[in-house]
């Protein structure tokens, strides 16, 4: 969980161009879908996991409203790229069930 934590951080202190650490965002997005997937096999787990996911959707529809202003936009090669990779993890843990 400790090394989850501090590579996530290396991977997003990094400026969003830089392409160099490829294969720990690989590594990191591959370990949060194993962690994704795993927590959600437990009650209390997945409950937390929920109200966190609802409490940032709230909170970024309420900015939104107040702002007046809803930047949307593609996502980028990286951010696909990153969410395929945590969705392939989930997939390998569930595989492995």
């Amino acid at each position: 969980m400790l090394f989850l934590v501090i590579g996530t951080t290396m991977c997003y202190c990094k400026d969003d161009n830089d392409d160099d650490e490829i294969i720990s965002e690989i590594m990191i997005d591959l370990l949060l879908g194993v962690l994704i997937e795993e927590c959600s096999y437990y009650k209390t787990c997945s409950t937390i996991m929920s109200s966190i996911f609802i409490i940032v959707l709230l909170t970024a529809l309420c900015m939104c409203l107040i702002s007046g202003e809803c930047h949307m936009r593609g996502l980028s090669k990286r951010e696909l790229r990153r969410v395929g990779t945590t969705y392939t993890g989930m997939r390998l843990r569930r595989s492995y069930r």
